[in-house]
């Protein structure tokens, strides 16, 4: 040993780091310095336990025996110094340890959030040990526009104009609306009448069909009406007479009684082939009986007159309209009474503007007449039922219906003019309704005018589920009431933002929920991405739901956690980098909780004299001369 290191031992000796001990008792440092004591051989017997690591042996801070027990997890190194190493040091160098097992990765994420805490783009990373880098971030999902359209009768939506009434709504990527289309319906209305007597000539009302605008107007006949009171045939002696004319001829009527009675002769013309044969033993009804048969039937039944008895009363009606002298007795003694005077018809066509309909009344005529009559000239206008159809009425009310269907011409309903009469309109006659063509895409909608609120909701709800096939624009369920909800098929914002509005319907729209894009936006590092979908109003547990359910799906396990921590685990076991929140980060707490490891034939380099594999051991040996340490043995344990 040179001097210096003489020196360096004993400054070892006096720190109390090293303690020499001889036969002759304890050996003190100024003893190693004078080099009284001569040669020197030292062994230092301490031990080393360096674990899983890399150690630098050294003269001071070295021992002679190193142990590896632990398990190896990589190469290892144990570095030989030279500097101020002592001659003929040495150092055992064992290694006991295995390698260690392949591990995977294990990460924990705790602290995820609520949705409201994550507005979308955020992100953190994972690694798998292949290596590849996974960015898993979040985006907020899109919400579906909702809309909801209480709707009224369809009577509220038969249009003025010949165009449809509508609203109108959007989908993310087209403009629609809802428009109401009505078959073409007839017109149809009442007319109440009145009796004849409450009607002049010349009176009218107006009807229009679809294409010629009418109307109806009365001409009044006045026939002659006379009634005969008889008297029993014991109060006749035989050849009595009275007279009674039609409108061209003069009659006269004479009787036997029991074959007595001469013809009283006259210029006018006897009723009848003769005389009327009576008895002296008719009661009076008798021989009304047998006086109203034989004027009822001359010329043929009802030619000349209509003769109607009751009790021993004739009543006698000219059957040609006109003027007919009165009828008179000359010495029957019956009661002769005028009920009428026939005239000439009394009325005038009015011409006002359009096609005349005369309907022809006699003066007698009931209301439920008068309406029999209306309604048989109504229908057989232009032929029987070709531009009305009216029926033969039950009462007094005569029902008219258009022929064609349509909006009659210039949208004139049946009303009155001067006749007195209840006129109403029980459905207004239209044309089909026309698409209002407001720009955009066109949803029809078919109805009837009769349809409830209801109906009309069903109805809306078809039309707008069916658009573009079975919900693929809208999804709108048949409604329970009048109301129908409407909800995009598409999430996001409408095409403009535009919301369900109504136009000219009349029904109430509102908007439930407004339509939003998605929000968020991949890091676009070039890494591999997972994105996970999160909807406005997530709790953490949801999220965190949804984020294990992404990261489970690729190359790590991620079990459902019950809270707001997930735990994942690489499903390739190696080593990989340390996962961690991201440069838009999440807020969550990212921790690498298991290192990732790959096991190997992994070895411990001693001084690059020897490397050992488990279960093997080495000694190295410094030499002063070589100036460098030396294999000296090396085996198994």
């Amino acid at each position: 040993m040179t001097q210096d290191q003489y020196n360096d031992l004993a400054g070892m000796v006096d720190a109390g780091l090293i303690t020499i001990i001889r036969s002759g008792g304890v050996i003190s440092g100024d003893m190693i310095r004078d080099g009284s004591l001569g040669h020197l051989g030292l062994e230092i017997p301490t031990c080393e336990f360096p674990g899983d690591a890399d150690i630098t042996l050294t003269l001071g801070l070295s021992e002679s025996t190193v142990l590896f027990e632990d398990l190896i997890t990589q190469n290892r190194t144990v570095t030989l110094a030279t500097t101020d190493a002592v001659d003929g040091a040495k150092f055992s160098v064992s290694r006991s340890g295995l390698d260690s097992p392949s591990v995977a990765e294990v990460t924990t994420i705790s602290g995820i959030t609520a949705q409201a805490s994550l507005t979308g783009s955020e992100y953190f990373t994972l690694n798998s040990s292949a290596p590849v880098i996974y960015d898993v971030w979040y985006a907020v999902d899109a919400i579906a526009e909702e809309s909801t359209i209480t709707c009224l009768a369809a009577s509220t939506l038969v249009p003025t104009a010949v165009t449809g009434k509508y609203f109108t709504l959007s989908s993310t990527a087209v403009d629609y609306y809802g428009w109401y289309q009505f078959a073409a319906v007839a017109e149809e209305s009442t007319i109440t009448c009145n009796a004849a007597s409450t009607v002049a000539g010349s009176d009218y009302f107006t009807l229009s069909s679809t294409a010629v605008a009418y109307y109806g107007w009365y001409l009044i006949e006045h026939r002659e009406v006379t009634t005969v009171a008889c008297t029993a045939g014991s109060t006749l002696a035989g050849g009595e007479s009275f007279t009674l004319d039609s409108t061209a001829i003069d009659y006269y009527l004479w009787y036997t009684v029991d074959a007595v009675g001469v013809d009283p002769t006259s210029a006018s013309t006897a009723i009848g082939a003769g005389a009327v044969a009576l008895l002296s033993t008719d009661t009076d009804e008798e021989v009304a009986t047998k006086i109203a048969a034989a004027i009822d039937g001359q010329g043929g039944a009802g030619v000349v007159f209509t003769a109607t008895v009751v009790g021993n009363l004739i009543t006698i009606v000219n059957t040609v309209k006109g003027v007919a002298p009165a009828t008179a007795d000359v010495d029957t003694g019956f009661v002769i009474t005028r009920i009428h005077v026939g005239a000439i018809d009394e009325g005038a066509d009015p011409t006002p503007a359009g096609t005349a309909i005369p309907i022809t009344l006699s003066w007698e005529n009931t209301a439920d007449q008068v309406a029999t009559v209306t309604a048989a000239a109504l229908n057989a206008q232009g032929g029987a039922g070709v531009v009305f159809i009216a029926p033969a009425p039950g009462a007094a009310i005569v029902t008219v219906t258009n022929t064609v269907v349509g909006l009659p011409l210039a949208g004139a309903h049946c009303i009155d003019f001067d006749t007195g009469f209840a006129f109403a309109t029980v459905v207004s006659g239209h044309d089909i309704t026309v698409d209002p063509a407001p720009g955009g895409t066109g949803i029809v909608i078919a109805i009837g005018p009769a349809d409830a609120n209801t109906a009309v909701a069903t109805a809306t709800a078809a039309a707008l589920n069916a658009e573009g096939g079975a919900g693929v624009v809208f999804i709108a369920p048949a409604p329970g009431a009048a109301i129908v909800t409407v909800t995009n098929t598409v999430a996001g914002a409408t095409l403009g933002a535009a919301p369900c509005v109504d136009v000219d319907t009349g029904f109430t729209i509102a908007t439930v929920d407004t339509g939003i894009d998605e929000v968020g936006a991949a890091p676009g590092l070039g890494h591999t991405e997972l994105k996970v979908n999160i909807t406005t109003g997530d709790t953490a547990n949801q999220v965190a739901i949804k984020t294990a359910a992404v990261v489970e799906a690729s190359v790590f396990g991620c079990p459902v956690p019950a809270g707001s921590t997930i735990v994942v685990t690489n499903d390739v076991v190696g080593a990989a980098v340390d996962a961690a929140d991201g440069l838009t980060p999440t807020g969550f707490t990212v921790v690498t909780t298991i290192p990732g490891y790959t096991t190997g034939a992994w070895t411990v380099d001693v001084g690059g004299l020897k490397s050992l594999l488990a279960s093997t051991w080495c000694e190295v040996v410094y030499s002063e001369d070589a100036a460098a340490w030396y294999l000296s043995e090396y085996g198994a344990l």
